[in-house]
């Protein structure tokens, strides 16, 4: 709704992180973990669109099923200036292919809106901009590692037609993007099963 919105997210961040730190006799917050499902990945995509590079407060991201709005152009460049910046921030992305789902007789998504389609672009965009991936596939996920290890992306293979979207979230997403640590050594400790 607001052109603005980047910069009143970001007013938001920073306004929380204050408050915090008041909280703690005044201790600064040293790292920052966005992590965000559904809507929450506009606000994160805003927030780091907010300025000319993402804080370097910021060590994790994570999309839970919620990078709908990942745009090459604006998102790619800040990403990849990020994640080159420091090999200590991590980069998470859990999604699911969504453009199979009907509901109603309508498909839910268009063929390049869902976060499964973002997410794949979203790994070609930083494959372009220099970072390596190995890719794993199985019955029920499509993965793709950096080999730095800074960076997993794995979407869940959906030949059904089903809604994961909350379901990602239920299986853990969350507590799985709080603990990753490194691509190479990613599994998806008993997240699916």
């Amino acid at each position: 709704k607001y052109e603005s919105s980047g910069v009143l997210f970001k007013r938001l961040v920073d306004s929380t992180l204050l408050l915090v730190s008041n909280m703690y006799d005044g201790q600064l917050v040293e790292d920052i973990i966005i992590s965000g499902h559904s809507g929450g990945g506009r606000f994160m995509l805003n927030y780091l669109t907010s300025g000319s590079r993402i804080d370097d407060r910021v060590r994790k991201i994570s999309f839970i099923d919620s990078n709908y709005g990942y745009e090459t152009s604006s998102h790619a460049p800040l990403l990849a200036e990020w994640l080159k910046r420091d090999k200590r921030n991590k980069l998470l992305v859990l999604a699911y292919v969504d453009t199979t789902v009907v509901l109603n007789g309508k498909r839910i998504v268009s063929s390049k809106g869902g976060t499964g389609y973002r997410s794949r672009l979203m790994v070609s965009d930083l494959e372009d901009l220099g970072f390596k991936f190995k890719e794993s596939a199985d019955t029920t996920f499509k993965q793709f590692s950096e080999k730095r290890g800074q960076i997993a992306v794995s979407i869940k293979e959906n030949p059904t037609g089903q809604i994961y979207h909350t379901v990602l979230v239920r299986r853990n997403g969350f507590v799985l993007s709080v603990l990753f640590e490194n691509a190479k050594s990613f599994t998806r400790l008993g997240y699916w099963e």
